[in-house]
């Protein structure tokens, strides 16, 4: 950290500053009391060239993260972190639920109230830009970023990321609303195009992007690292300059993901400001190929100067412009920050089974408790896991320690260390043998064309996600790097493993000199496996060679543990005591960014074997065997989840993960979270696997705006869990719908109780009918929300908003938004699947003030 400020202080020359506002010889652009156009007009006026490109030509320094500003004016950069759900670049920050976590709260101002605090606490490390929200929808359950995304509807996805947006900026840090768009897919991410009709563009895929900049105001727009209908999105002039500027009014930077702009002349007229991040100045499209392109007359440098307004204005927003410190208003970790993270994570617990009202655990009987299971114990946000969601955060409460503390002095809390085995999970550092007295596998890497390794280090195990970088920026190229692995295994107990090495370009893995896996394709991510006999406490030497190209590279050497019948058996009558005496057992499953991360995609929608397995067999143990999930994508439950009474899903819950768990198992808090994404009982269920297809180059929607629940709804298929599903322990009861006009708005009300003894909050979903079409229409549509708290028995009366926007469609005819007149239902319910009232709509015409003529 000391380093970084150094840097800070070295780009803000004080002495140009202390000229003084309104001396004569002061230049316009110090003058504060001109208008901030004049200002910017000033400072391009006085650039060179170079300087000018060179602010186009993003993190100019290997590993830094930045915007460059212009020494010799005196303008600093503008340093940026990633921050989905914390700055990722924070030493020890506060680290929030994922996204879809997040969204599961279906609370607007939980997410001003988070970014404010991320805002802080990126202002805290002098960064003024923060690359979040993450907003693309959650179309296919294999999108290994479906967990950083908020949910697979537009309109929830526009209310979330409004807020987000504002709350951040709140803070004088630009939010930058990320991938801009249908960035749906990781494999072949920088290459790959998404084909994509322009009424499901319009209706599923912009109108979060849309929302986050008309309505929040956002300063900064990162694309998407694929491509969009044939061009890719960092020279995509549809979508930077015909929507996102002329259309939207979006006045601040475009800049690219990881990955650089995609070539010179096309990225500069499409509208994109800056290519992110380093490179090479002679070589890189936004370096000096585009002076050359000003130099040359091939591009007017006028281009150039539009880019310079767009970047100068939210340096303005941020402060750089007038002098304000980037640390200014910053703070990191405080009681504060931790109590938002706490109240995320209690937000975000969704209840999807209690049968028999199992849960809340009564707390004057307990006396034991059992826990178990792969992530009771498991920190899943501290290691900053997950890609561009990953942070480093300052602590983290797992399920066993809330419980613990929560029941300290109460009850019994026992963990078990059962390790149910039968699931891919790295190889971890105990089952290698020391190297130089640390255990671990030895790795050389290399730059292409270099015989002597630039890094050599132990690593743990092998589990690696390199998104656009390498294991070290500042000595291994992000591209073009080699790696040897080598270590000594040591298995602990005989039997058959099945070994999987995934790797994003080639891997080989050897053991014992012979090659056992063989990924040998380039440009993809590749999952290679093969089943070894190891006997235990017998070494075997293990190998890996891997290459990586341009672009992301990962490396994961995973295998599953064996267990034959007789072992379960027997390890099973060593527990099964305490499991039939424990008042309570909480198994605490699901996977980890092992298969939730940013690089790379999931293969399946398995449930972990070995944990379906060992649920089937501890449930007819113990009847009060409740299960929590933690994870961010859907899997298959069905092979498992009849077996157990109740289950609570926290998502990835941050780092006050725990504490809200254990309290909401024991009824200090009530769970309110429901699902922002439809859960598929299987596969195949999905629209992106049932009627969308792709390969290695495209991704096809032909499912439309048939996505989520417009699909299932639709269509008549059954999901495992229905989009806005999540049950409490309130029950609740609707009545009175009523519509009446209110000026150019449709008001919608209705009555809401709580008819239970317990507080509760119900989120309460108004979903719109479309009357009969020439053109397939979805079930119905989501168009506006509550969250409502109620005391016991309490009634209130809820009032929610239609306006003309919530009837129209696109109509690709005419490419643009149009009403379809005729009888539409207002649908009030708990799910998309659970409707509690309706009424019709008639939508007659619209009137010269573009208003809907209504009548009930």
């Amino acid at each position: 950290m000391r380093s970084f400020l150094f840097l800070v202080l070295l780009f803000v020359p004080i002495p140009v500053f202390a000229q003084g506002r309104h001396s004569s010889a002061t230049p316009a652009y110090l003058n504060r009391s001109l208008p901030l156009q004049q200002r910017i007009e000033d400072i391009i006026r006085r650039m060179t060239l170079e300087e000018k490109v060179r602010m186009c030509f993003g993190g100019t320094q290997p590993g830094v993260v930045m915007v460059p500003g212009v020494p010799r004016l005196g303008i600093p950069p503008m340093y940026g972190s990633d921050g989905p759900r914390g700055v990722s670049s924070a030493p020890s920050g506060t680290s929030f639920p994922t996204g879809i976590g997040l969204a599961a709260s279906w609370d607007p101002d939980l997410m001003f109230a988070a970014s404010a605090v991320i805002g802080q606490e990126a202002r805290a490390l002098g960064k003024t830009m923060i690359f979040a929200p993450a907003i693309n929808i959650d179309r296919d359950p294999l999108d290994g970023r479906f967990f950083e995304y908020y949910t697979e509807d537009p309109y929830l996805d526009g209310k979330l990321a409004v807020r987000f947006v504002e709350g951040l900026q709140s803070q004088r840090v630009a939010s930058f609303v990320k991938h801009f768009c249908c960035n749906n897919r990781e494999w072949n991410r920088n290459m790959y195009m998404s084909n994509v009709s322009q009424r499901a563009l319009h209706e599923i895929y912009l109108p979060g992007f849309k929302e986050a900049v008309e309505t929040g105001g956002a300063w900064g727009v990162m694309t998407a690292a694929n491509g969009i209908n044939g061009e890719y999105a960092g020279a995509n002039h549809f979508l930077i300059t015909a929507e996102l500027r002329d259309r939207w009014g979006f006045k601040g930077i475009v800049l690219t993901d990881f990955n650089q702009a995609r070539g010179t002349l096309a990225s500069a007229r499409a509208g994109l400001d800056v290519g992110m991040p380093w490179g090479d100045w002679n070589t890189t499209p936004f370096g000096k190929p585009l002076m050359e392109a000003v130099q040359s007359g091939r591009l007017p440098e006028s281009v150039v100067d539009q880019k310079l307004r767009h970047i100068l204005w939210v340096m303005a927003k941020v402060g750089l412009l007038d002098d304000v410190p980037p640390t200014t208003g910053g703070a990191i970790n405080t009681p504060q920050h931790q109590a938002v993270a706490l109240r995320a994570a209690e937000e975000s617990l969704t209840l999807l089974k209690n049968d028999n009202h199992v849960l809340p655990l009564n707390t004057q009987k307990l006396k034991t408790v059992v826990v178990l299971g792969p992530n009771a114990d498991r920190k899943l946000c501290k290691g900053g896991y997950g890609g561009s969601s990953g942070v480093q955060a300052a602590y983290e409460v797992t399920v066993l320690d809330g419980l613990r503390q929560r029941l300290k002095g109460i009850a019994n809390v026992e963990y078990l260390d059962f390790q149910e085995g039968g699931e891919f999970e790295p190889i971890a550092r105990r089952y290698w043998q020391p190297i130089n007295g640390v255990r671990g596998i030895k790795a050389d890497y290399f730059n292409d064309g270099d015989p002597k390794p630039a890094l050599e280090r132990i690593e743990p195990q092998v589990n690696f996600t390199w998104e656009m970088r390498s294991p070290d920026p500042a000595k291994v190229h992000s591209d073009n790097f080699h790696a040897h692995l080598s270590g000594t295994l040591l298995p602990t107990q005989s039997g058959y493993y099945t070994m999987q090495l995934t790797s994003e370009d080639t891997g080989i893995l050897r053991i014992d000199k012979n090659p056992v896996i063989r990924n040998l394709q380039t440009g993809s991510v590749q999952t290679g496996t093969a089943i070894v006999h190891l006997d235990a406490g017998t070494p075997y030497h293990v190998e890996i060679d891997y290459h990586a190209l341009k672009g992301d590279a990962s490396l994961r050497l995973e295998w599953t543990l064996p267990r034959t019948e007789a072992q379960w058996q027997h390890d099973l009558a060593l527990v099964q005591p305490k499991l039939k005496q424990a008042d309570a057992v909480i198994f605490v499953g699901g996977w980890g960014h092992g298969l939730d991360t940013e690089g790379a995609d999931r293969k399946d929608m398995d449930f972990p074997k070995g944990q379906q397995e060992l649920i089937n067999r501890i449930a007819p143990i113990n009847p009060n065997t409740i299960v929590v999930l933690i994870h961010g994508s859907p899997f298959e439950v069905g092979g498992w989840i009849g077996s157990v009474p109740a289950v609570l899903d926290a998502f990835y819950p941050g780092m006050e993960g725990g504490t809200a768990i254990a309290q909401a198992l024991l009824g200090d808090i009530n769970p309110a979270g429901k699902l922002a994404f439809t859960w598929p009982k299987k596969l195949s269920d999905s629209p992106s696997h049932a009627i969308g297809n792709e390969d290695m180059d495209n991704v096809n929607y032909k499912e439309g705006i048939f996505v989520g629940y417009r699909y299932y709804d639709t269509y008549h298929v059954e999901p495992q869990f229905p989009f806005g599903y999540g049950l409490s322990y309130s029950t609740f009861s609707y009545s009175q719908l009523r519509i009446q006009p209110e000026g150019s708005k449709e008001l919608v009300t209705f009555n809401l109780q709580n008819t239970s003894d317990r507080k509760g909050t119900e989120i309460a979903q108004l979903y719109v009918a479309a009357p009969q079409s020439a053109i397939p229409m979805p079930a119905h549509e989501l168009k506006a929300f509550a969250r409502i708290s109620l005391n016991p028995h309490q009634t209130k009366i809820v009032r929610m908003e239609l306006s003309q926007n919530d009837f129209d469609d696109w109509d690709p005819l005419s490419h643009g938004w149009k009403l379809l007149p005729g009888d539409y239902t207002i649908q009030i319910g708990a799910s998309s699947r659970d409707i509690r009232l309706t009424a019709p709509l008639q939508i007659k015409s619209i009137d010269t003030s573009g208003s809907a003529k209504a009548s009930e």
